[in-house]
């Protein structure tokens, strides 16, 4: 399963209930979640990529989590997904 990993921030807080629900779900059924990036910001641009756009707000925390993800794995980078938005509550 692919859930997605966006900003983490309560100013979105559907996104961010659904990465907080999906993490119980994976406590008590056989899924696997695969965090994903995504940006409406950039998803709204054509050719944009969060990434790489400073304007974007959100990239450092993306650039983190891409950083992480490949060097530690996927489950770490959900780990620091929660730990950013848990910092924002």
């Amino acid at each position: 399963m692919t859930a997605f990993a966006s900003t983490p921030t309560r100013c979105v807080p559907g996104r961010w209930q659904t990465s907080k629900w999906i993490r119980e779900v994976e406590k008590v059924r056989n899924v696997e979640v695969e965090w994903a990036f995504f940006s409406l910001q950039t998803q709204n641009k054509p050719g944009a990529n969060a990434l790489e756009d400073p304007n974007v707000r959100g990239t450092p925390a993306l650039r983190t989590m891409a950083f992480v993800r490949r060097e530690e794995g996927n489950v770490r980078m959900g780990d620091l997904y929660r730990a950013i938005g848990d910092s924002r509550t």
